[in-house]
């Protein structure tokens, strides 16, 4: 099959959606489709991948095409001449669009473009409709899910959601989508990088504030306000109290460790915010950690905490699994209830006394800790094997190009 997916913005530092569109893309081209995926900015698109208008595919590689940069908000975007052209070409050569994320008003223009063309296509709601997403400017999306995203998902081949929670909370907002056409598939999750772990030496090679004896606490993410870092830090402090009689006799001080970056101000902020705590002595803020070096900091530390506030799949939740480290979460996280059910993962309340409580109950028991780090690596690779989620998405996209009466190629 030819497959075209559009994300206008293909950079890591926005987080998860990219990340899953890349692997997507990998994925499916590893598995014999010709893929196609179409950007404005094209940032963290493999070297590789980029190609140009008019190349060829290449067996087992995605074909990355890149659009000139409209220079307007997401929610009145629109394609200038050119690349409206550019794109009607690519949607008529593909069997199947993909779009992904219910905000970019590019996103309806190729939807009604791919209608005019008779070619079937899919939207990717990519946890940007829950409840918390919903309620930050509540109006202006309530007024823009009636106006453009309700009528593009009603004529979707498929809405597709990550998760059983994902789908309870967007479905009000969507009425008229068939619930056969309201699907739940996991995203895509690249595990090769995990497959053979490279050990904590080269992050306690790499930052020296890992070099010392005494548990771990991690955060990595994007630093936002929704991910809960300013929780963390009370966590941490609340911890520093209890454990300072066990400390003065000798005990080795934990350590709280944040990788990810965020603005200036935000960063400045947390900083203040961990020195005012009394953490200044034990909380370590690296930047943006990536690579086999993420992999190998994630095996360096104890526990893994995102105390977040929304999350729809939570990548840094799968990775920590899968590089054998146990998590502390919420149910911010749609993902929830199956991250429990595999037995890695402790799901508290988003307070710092509740952060506070799991976090201390996996320090204060190393074999729990053990036993939970092994079950969630085993379960996550288990769940999300490459070759079983493509062969979930070939199916979906072969029903909506048949169901369209399209002949695919």
């Amino acid at each position: 099959m030819r497959i075209l997916h559009y994300l206008s913005e293909v950079t890591l530092e926005h987080g998860g959606v990219v990340r899953s569109v890349l692997d997507f893309s990998k994925a499916l081209a590893s598995a014999g489709h010709e893929v196609t995926l179409a950007c404005f900015d094209d940032t963290s698109v493999p070297g590789a991948w980029k190609c140009g208008h008019d190349s060829a595919w290449r067996a087992g590689t995605p074909r990355a095409i890149t659009l000139g940069w409209p220079g307007l908000p997401k929610a009145i975007r629109r394609f200038r001449w050119r690349e409206a052209q550019v794109m009607a070409r690519e949607i008529a050569a593909c069997d199947v669009l993909h779009v992904h994320g219910p905000w970019e008003s590019t996103n309806a223009q190729l939807a009604a473009m791919a209608r005019r063309l008779g070619k079937p296509y899919l939207l990717s709601i990519h946890g940007m409709m829950d409840d918390w997403c919903m309620a930050q400017g509540a109006l202006k999306k309530r007024v823009y899910t009636s106006w453009r995203v309700g009528p593009m998902a009603r004529r979707a081949a498929a809405v597709l959601f990550t998760a059983e929670g994902e789908k309870r909370q967007v479905m009000k907002w969507l009425g008229g989508v068939p619930d056969d056409r309201a699907r739940v598939l996991p995203l895509m999750f690249d595990a090769s990088e995990f497959a053979e772990l490279p050990g904590p030496e080269a992050a306690r090679a790499a930052f020296p504030s890992l070099r010392t004896d005494g548990p771990v606490v991690l955060f990595l993410s994007r630093l936002h306000p929704k991910k809960g870092v300013e929780t963390l830090i009370d966590a941490c402090a609340i911890l520093k109290r209890e454990y300072a009689a066990a400390e003065r006799k000798g005990a080795p001080a934990f350590r709280l460790v944040v990788a990810g970056s965020g603005t200036f101000e935000y960063e400045a902020a947390l900083k203040k915010r961990a020195a005012d705590a009394g953490l200044s002595d034990r909380a370590f803020f690296l930047g943006m950690v990536t690579g086999r070096e993420k992999v190998s900091l994630m095996q360096a530390a104890d526990v893994c905490a995102l105390p977040t506030s929304q999350e729809n799949w939570g990548f840094v939740i799968l990775e920590s699994l899968a590089a054998g480290t146990p998590v502390v979460t919420t149910k911010g996280v749609d993902i929830w209830p199956e991250v429990e059910k595999g037995g890695g993962a402790v799901i508290s309340e988003a307070t710092a006394e509740a952060i506070a409580a799991a976090v201390r109950g996996l320090l204060e028991d190393p074999a729990k800790t053990e036993r939970m780090g092994s079950a969630g690596r085993e379960w996550v690779l288990r769940w999300l094997e490459a070759g079983s989620v493509v062969a979930r998405y070939e199916g979906l996209y072969r029903g909506a190009v048949d169901a369209s009466g399209v002949s695919s190629r």
